[in-house]
C-alpha cells in the first residue's frame, strides 16, 4: 500500500499556447501492441555483455555488481529509477530478493564517476493508486528515502495523485524535492500542477543542457477501476493535457543546438506507444510505469523507450560523453543496473527504514484509528466469511494438522515478529488468514489465525464446522434412536488449486523461486475416508 507527492511551477503559462486536448476518456485506439524485449544494458557501440550486466537477475544466485562502466570524455551520467510503487526495501521471505533504498545508496555512490557529476532524477510512480492510511504512509516514506538518495527531481506519475495535490506540495516542499509535469493542470487555478519542464548545465567546451520534458500520461480506464481512482482527491481538481501536444510544444520552445532531451513519461505501456509516435524525435523515452520483472524496452517510430525501475530493484545510468574536447555531448551509453541483495547497506537509509517499521507498529498497535478504521473486525463479516482457526480444523483433522505443522506455513507470522513487521498490512495479507476479508485482524484481537493455516487454501470454515458440529450430534442421537443420520455436507470446503491460486502470495515479486508442480509436493496432505466421522471428506 501507498503514496505521496508534491509541487512547484507556474512560470510556463506563458511558454504554451492553448493546449486545450484535454484527455477524459481510455481511448481505444490507443492499445496498440508495444514491440518490448528484456532490456540489457546497451550502447550505440557496445554489447550488454561488454559492461558485465545481466537482465533483472532471477534471485536465484547472487550477483556481484561489476564496476561501473568507463568512457572516455565522459561529461555526466544521469541516473534514473521509477515504479517503486510505495516498496522500501523487498519483503525478504526468500533469500536473494533485490532492492532495498539502503542498498541502493551504497551502489549510487559506487558509480559516481570522479569529476563528472551524477544527476538523479525519479520518472514517476513512487506511489501506489491506493487510498489506505498506510498507503500514505508509505509513500510519505518513500519521498524521504528519495530525498536521502539524492533523487531531487521527481516526475508526477498518475498513481502518484492519489495522495492529492495538497500533500503531493506539502511532502515536496517538506523534503526538498522538486515534482515536474508539464501535463498536470490544477482546475482550481488553471494552471500546470507542477513544474513544466527542467534544464540542467552540463559542464565543458562547448556548453551542453540536459533537456527534460515531464509528462503523464490518463489513468488506464481499461486496466483499473477508474472511479474507484477519481476519488476526492483527483476527481474535478485535475486534468490532463495530451502529453505527445504538450511534449511537442515544449521541446519546440525550449530545445537549443546541442541539447540532449529526455522526456519522462509516466504511462502504461498499452498506452504508450501512440504518444510516442505523436512526439518529435528524441535522445531517450524514459517510462517511469512498469509491470513487474525485468526492464523492457521499445522502439516506436523515431524514438526508444526504456522502463526507468521497478520497486528500486533496478534502475538505468546514462552516460554523456564527449567523442574528444570541444565535441558536443551526446548520450553514449544506458546501462541497466540491478540492486542486488546481500550487497552493503547504507546506516542513513537502514536507519530510515527501521523509523518506517517502527512508525507501522506504532500506529496498529496503538490502535490508531484512522488506521483501524479501515479493516473490518472479523464479527463484522457474515457467518458465510468468518474463519475458526487451525485448532477447530484439527478436531476432526488431525492428521492434516500434523502434516500442517512441519510446513513452513505454520511459521508464517513468527518470520514477520522476527523482521518487526507483524504489523505491516503488506505483509499480513499472505502471512495469515483472510487478513481483512473477516479474518486477521491484529494479534490482540485474532492471535489465534496468524501464520498460513487450512483456511487460507480451503475457505473460511464457520458455516463448515458449524454444519459439521449439528452431523455428528444428529449422528450419536441415531445410533441411539436407530435413525439414519445426515451424511452429506452442504458447505462443502475448496479442495481443488492450480497455481493461479498460489500466486496470489508466491508471486514474481516475492517468491521468484516458486514451482507449483514441485512446492505443493511440500504441503500436501491426504485423508482417508475412515478417518472422517461423517464418512465425507469437506
Amino acid at each position: 500500500m501507498k503514496r505521496s507527492f508534491l509541487l512547484p511551477l507556474m512560470l510556463v503559462a506563458l511558454l504554451l499556447p492553448p493546449l486545450s486536448l484535454l484527455l477524459t476518456g481510455a481511448d481505444d485506439a490507443l492499445k496498440t501492441p508495444v514491440d518490448s524485449s528484456p532490456l540489457h544494458s546497451h550502447d550505440a557501440s557496445t554489447s550488454p555483455a561488454a559492461h558485465g550486466y545481466d537482465h533483472y537477475p532471477a534471485a536465484d544466485a547472487e550477483i556481484v555488481v561489476p564496476p561501473p562502466p568507463q568512457f572516455e570524455h565522459l561529461v555526466a551520467t544521469v541516473i534514473f529509477s521509477g515504479a517503486r510503487f510505495g516498496e522500501l526495501a523487498p519483503c525478504e521471505c526468500r533469500s536473494l530478493q533485490y532492492g532495498g533504498v539502503d542498498r541502493e545508496a551504497t551502489l549510487l555512490r559506487e558509480f559516481k564517476r570522479e569529476g563528472a557529476p551524477q544527476i538523479r532524477i525519479d520518472a514517476g510512480g513512487f506511489s501506489a493508486p491506493l487510498f489506505t492510511a498506510h498507503e500514505h504512509l508509505k509513500a510519505e516514506y518513500v519521498l524521504r528515502a528519495l530525498a536521502r538518495l539524492d533523487y531531487r527531481l521527481v516526475n508526477a506519475g498518475w498513481s502518484d495523485l492519489a495522495l492529492g495535490l495538497p500533500m503531493l506540495r506539502e511532502q515536496s516542499q517538506a523534503q526538498g524535492i522538486e515534482l515536474l509535469s508539464a501535463n498536470i493542470i490544477d482546475t482550481e487555478t488553471s494552471k500546470p500542477a507542477f513544474t513544466t519542464f527542467k534544464t540542467i548545465d552540463l559542464p565543458g567546451d562547448p556548453p551542453a543542457r540536459l533537456l527534460l520534458v515531464p509528462i503523464t500520461d490518463v489513468y488506464p480506464k481499461d486496466e483499473f477501476n477508474t472511479e474507484e481512482f477519481y476519488t476526492e482527491n483527483i476527481r474535478g481538481k485535475v486534468k490532463f493535457l495530451d502529453p505527445a501536444e504538450t511534449a511537442r510544444q515544449i521541446i519546440q520552445t525550449q530545445r537549443r543546438e546541442g541539447d540532449i532531451v529526455v522526456v519522462l513519461l509516466f504511462s502504461d505501456p498499452s498506452r504508450s506507444p501512440i504518444i510516442m509516435e505523436n512526439m518529435p524525435p528524441v535522445d531517450l523515452v524514459m517510462n517511469g510505469f512498469h509491470y513487474l520483472g525485468q526492464p523492457r524496452e521499445s522502439h516506436i517510430g523515431p524514438n526508444r523507450m526504456v522502463t526507468a525501475g521497478y520497486r528500486g530493484r533496478f534502475f538505468q545510468e546514462m552516460a554523456i560523453t564527449r567523442e574528444a574536447a570541444g565535441k558536443a555531448a551526446r548520450m553514449a551509453a544506458l546501462t541497466t543496473v540491478p540492486v542486488p541483495s546481500g550487497y552493503a547497506r547504507e546506516a542513513n537509509l537502514t536507519q530510515l527504514l527501521d523509523e518506517y517499521t517502527s512508525e507501522t507498529i506504532q500506529r496498529y498497535r496503538g490502535k490508531n484509528p484512522a488506521y483501524l478504521a479501515e479493516y473490518k473486525p472479523p464479527e463484522a463479516y457474515q457467518p458465510s466469511n468468518r474463519y475458526v482457526g487451525v485448532r477447530m480444523c484439527a478436531n476432526c483433522h488431525e492428521q492434516e494438522h500434523t502434516s500442517w505443522q512441519a510446513t513452513q506455513h505454520a511459521h508464517a507470522l513468527e518470520t514477520l515478529r522476527e523482521k518487526k513487521r507483524h504489523y505491516d498490512p503488506d505483509c499480513l495479507k499472505c502471512h495469515t488468514v483472510g487478513y481483512m476479508q473477516g479474518g486477521f485482524y491484529n494479534l490482540e484481537k485474532t492471535p489465534h489465525l496468524g501464520d498460513v493455516q487450512c483456511e487460507v487454501c480451503h475457505g473460511p470454515g464457520y458455516l463448515h464446522t458449524d454444519e459439521r458440529q449439528r452431523m455428528l450430534l444428529q449422528l450419536a442421537l441415531s445410533r441411539k434412536t436407530n435413525q439414519p443420520g445426515v451424511q452429506t455436507y452442504k458447505h462443502r470446503m475448496r479442495t481443488a488449486f492450480d497455481e493461479s491460486f498460489c500466486v496470489q502470495c508466491h508471486d514474481v515479486d516475492n517468491d521468484s523461486h516458486f514451482d507449483f508442480m514441485q512446492d505443493i509436493k511440500s504441503i500436501s496432505h491426504q485423508k482417508t475416508a475412515q478417518e472422517d466421522p461423517a464418512q465425507d471428506r469437506p
